[in-house]
């Protein structure tokens, strides 16, 4: 099979080919284009790696300034909230205390019908058992109140935490609809070294442009001839063809231009198929020898 040229323009040339073949374009690689392209990336890959660097920690500085606004917003209503509970608390006491008292009075005063001077005294020294019996579960209730609280303290010092009594009490014998647990659950805080999110568009957006272009370049071959190449007019063994099949023949490929082992031609290889160039020149040759042998 044979290439001949078959148009020549002022930058471009093409190949008469046969009938296998739609088109055959001639293309010389452009380092022009190879350095603007290596240059253009490496400036992204600067930018986006500088402005990583530049904004790296920023994320988790802001989170830290918004934790601490958010707890400095709302201290002030939790210490009301617990004081509010508290307070509750003691009046409700004072509340039962005072019936209990006047329970008690009610039934000192109350008189006992039926009942002779033996059965006062005994009544008066039921009374003192239960008051003995009251008093003594007070204390262990107190002191087991006052174990707790010493256990609690002791926990908290242990966990570094700078808590006063009236707060630990409040903890552990607060109202059951009272919430114990009023601090808010610490908020999840990004990496120390995650730069600003624009950054991280910046370089993956860099990453993923460099990416698809090796991809495009390995998917379409016209479009890394456009990218990497550029048309030429001449026909050496620096050039490469762009050979485009016919609809079901083949894939159109990037062929590069070798010197024939046989001769001074030009061939080219695709498909299994040796392809050999004859130029205008070498038509003037074939003529001149015809004369000659004339």
């Amino acid at each position: 099979a044979g290439l001949r040229v078959v148009a020549e323009e002022s930058a471009r040339m093409h190949l008469q080919h046969n009938q296998d073949l739609t088109s055959v374009t001639v293309y010389r690689a452009s380092r022009a284009r190879r350095v603007c392209l290596t240059v253009a990336l490496c400036a992204l890959y600067a930018a986006s790696v500088l402005a990583c660097v530049r904004t790296s920690g920023r994320p988790y500085a802001r989170a830290l300034d918004e934790n601490a606004a958010l707890e400095s917003a709302s201290s002030s209503q939790k210490l009301q909230a617990k004081a509010a509970a508290h307070a509750a608390k003691e009046q409700r006491l004072k509340a039962q205390k005072l019936a209990s008292s006047v329970a008690e009075r009610n039934e000192h005063e109350s008189p006992s019908a039926g009942s002779g001077g033996e059965g006062g005294e005994e009544e008066q020294g039921g009374e003192e058992e239960k008051k003995a019996t009251t008093s003594r579960q007070k204390a262990e209730l107190i002191l087991e109140r006052a174990a707790k609280l010493a256990a609690a303290s002791i926990e908290a010092a242990n966990r570094g935490e700078n808590k006063t009594e009236e707060e630990l009490k409040l903890e552990l014998f607060g109202d059951e609809e009272v919430d114990l647990d009023m601090e808010e659950e610490s908020r999840p805080l990004p990496s120390k070294y995650l730069p600003d999110a624009w950054a991280c568009l910046l370089f993956f957006a860099t990453v993923t442009a460099h990416a698809l272009f090796h991809l495009l370049c390995h998917w379409l071959v016209g479009f890394r001839a456009r990218a990497l190449y550029v048309r030429s007019s001449e026909m050496n063994n620096r050039c490469h063809l762009l050979i485009v099949p016919q609809k079901h023949k083949g894939r159109a490929a990037l062929v590069a231009v070798q010197s024939s082992k046989l001769g001074g031609g030009l061939v080219v290889e695709y498909q299994r198929q040796l392809y050999e160039y004859w130029g205008p020149e070498d038509e003037d040759d074939e003529e001149d020898d015809e004369w000659a042998a004339a």
